[in-house]
């Protein structure tokens, strides 16, 4: 379920006149945890949500280990 969640999350990221909805709810604090997830694929998701709401000055948060960059490469969602 949060799989489909975070896919869905990502599909609404990408509407730039959503991601208004997104800074009101602090959606950025919610997802940055997740990054840190033992499970690989909700950490990827995770990333590819933040990655279409963070600017560069925050890029900071969302600097990712070579190996979940490499994972998400290789994997289709």
């Amino acid at each position: 379920m949060l799989s489909r969640t975070l896919g869905n999350l990502h599909n609404l990221s990408k509407r730039v006149p959503i991601r208004t909805n997104f800074a009101a709810c602090q959606a950025v604090n919610v997802l940055v945890p997740l990054l840190k997830a033992e499970v690989a694929l909700f950490s990827a998701k995770g990333l590819l949500v933040l990655a279409c709401l963070i600017d560069e000055d925050n890029n900071h948060l969302i600097m990712a280990d070579e190996g979940k960059v490499r994972w998400a490469m290789n994997v289709s969602f």
